[in-house]
């Protein structure tokens, strides 16, 4: 027999993802250079996982934890 699908509240998806960021941050794309230079617009994304591009993060959002500001990588300094 089939177990029902937990469907996740946007809250919970944004935990995972940060989640997922923590634990192996190589894994996404830091598109914020790209955003900074004006190659991307600002609703871009800030973090794109590599291998699924569907799965993105916003550095601004109401589902990222206050502990990713502690931990994040730094932007590089020659594009901001």
């Amino acid at each position: 027999m089939l177990q029902p699908v937990k469907v996740l509240s946007p809250e919970e998806r944004g935990a995972a993802r940060w989640a997922a960021f923590l634990e192996d941050p190589d894994a996404w794309l830091d598109q914020r250079p790209a955003k900074a230079a004006g190659q991307l617009g600002s609703r871009h994304p800030d973090f794109v996982h590599s291998a699924d591009k569907r799965r993105s993060l916003w550095l601004d959002s109401h589902t990222t934890p206050p502990e990713v500001h502690k931990v994040r990588r730094p932007m590089p300094a020659d594009c901001e």
